[in-house]
């Protein structure tokens, strides 16, 4: 077996003042009263020193109760976005297969259109498209074929490059871009390019059957009238066979920081190299300002909504997924905090503002903690 990356610190402890952490305990305990997730799954680093790692709460609630485990594979949601799909344009890009700057129209005839002609992949990584943020390719459609005629034929809902909201619709648009290149699904196509290479072994879309027990279950799916276990729970991804590139990953905390640590050592991981570092420092810089800061697939740091919480220096990014993951990352100390729940197993949006409120404080909590700033 090969050895892991990443070191387990043995005592913690030492890391944090106690006193500080028992307060992130107690805003765990807190929300899961609450009812804003069953479990957590969190995960804190420095480079590839793993300085706090512990599971919360139940991996389920129904059918019956069962107890989360630690390195359970969550339903990451749209941190597939910033893990499987921006990361694959950009090794096109360096493969001279594409450019930022390459009109969506030169693949998909559908975008020659007056209003849609000048958008770029630029345009979908930043969500500055001008497409809207969601509709359900999923309903009413007799085949992927028709979903796709769908998409493609959307109307945009402003100009541009005018406004950065926040588009699942770009992104499927941008895996039917990179399966289209590369001749091969999204999936084959991740896991040659990233996770084999990454040694993200716990990493896959559609997972197979042997996986499920090790996979929290998300919500009841109207859709689908059932209780959603191993199956992606973005309608529109399901849809998609898993494969949407908005959503479908499933991970775990480990894999995530696998990940992670191969954006702060700029693409470069265990000998590997993934991206170019003009890739990495690319990805998260702000191409939206002043509009929205938004990065190539990445949220960026930003006071209005800050996943990050207040803590966070103002070069850090990440992203979050509506099944209540998230992941983000302090480029400027190397560190990262990675928290994995299931809140949709609780209520489909009831509980939103509720889980956005619990990771800004918890981040603020971990950062605060920490005894070696």
């Amino acid at each position: 077996m090969a050895k892991d990356p990443l070191i387990y610190k043995t005592a913690w402890q030492d890391e944090f003042y106690e006193a500080k952490l028992k307060h992130f305990t107690q805003l765990v305990n807190d929300a899961l009263d609450s009812r804003v997730f069953p479990g957590l799954d969190v995960l804190m680093f420095r480079g590839k020193e793993v300085l706090y790692r512990e599971v919360f709460g139940h991996k389920e609630l129904k059918p019956q109760k069962t107890r989360l485990l630690m390195n359970s594979i969550f339903d990451v949601a749209s941190m597939t976005k910033a893990m499987i799909t921006g990361p694959l344009i950009m090794i096109l890009l360096e493969q001279g297969k594409l450019n930022l700057s390459t009109p969506i129209s030169s693949y998909f005839q559908e975008f020659a259109t007056d209003d849609k002609k000048d958008i770029t992949i630029k345009h979908l990584l930043t969500h500055s498209s001008g497409l809207p943020d969601w509709h359900n390719l999923h309903e009413n459609m007799a085949s992927i074929e028709e979903a796709k005629k769908t998409l493609l034929t959307l109307d945009l809902e402003y100009p541009v490059g005018t406004k950065a909201l926040y588009s699942c619709m770009g992104f499927i648009i941008l895996k039917l871009i990179i399966e289209r290149i590369c001749g091969k699904s999204i999936d084959e196509v991740a896991n040659d390019w990233l996770l084999k290479p990454l040694a993200m072994n716990d990493s896959c879309f559609n997972p197979p059957k042997e996986l499920w027990g090790r996979i929290p279950a998300t919500g009841d799916c109207s859709w689908r009238n059932r209780i959603i276990t191993g199956e992606v729970h973005d309608e529109n991804s399901c849809f998609f066979n898993g494969l949407g590139g908005n959503a479908g990953l499933f991970s775990t905390a480990h894999d995530v920081a696998v990940f992670s640590n191969m954006l702060l050592n700029k693409g470069l991981w265990n000998g590997t190299r993934i991206l170019s570092p003009a890739s990495i420092k690319l990805m998260i810089e702000n191409h939206t300002n002043p509009v929205v800061p938004r990065g190539l697939a990445f949220n960026l740091q930003d006071r209005d909504y800050d996943p990050g919480g207040e803590l966070f220096g103002e070069g850090s990014f990440g992203h979050t997924g509506f099944t209540g993951t998230s992941f983000w990352i302090d480029p400027d100390r190397s560190l990262g905090i990675i928290l994995l729940t299931n809140r949709v197993h609780i209520s489909y949006r009831g509980n939103i503002p509720e889980m956005k409120s619990f990771r800004m404080r918890a981040h603020n909590i971990l950062l605060s903690a920490l005894k070696k700033q």
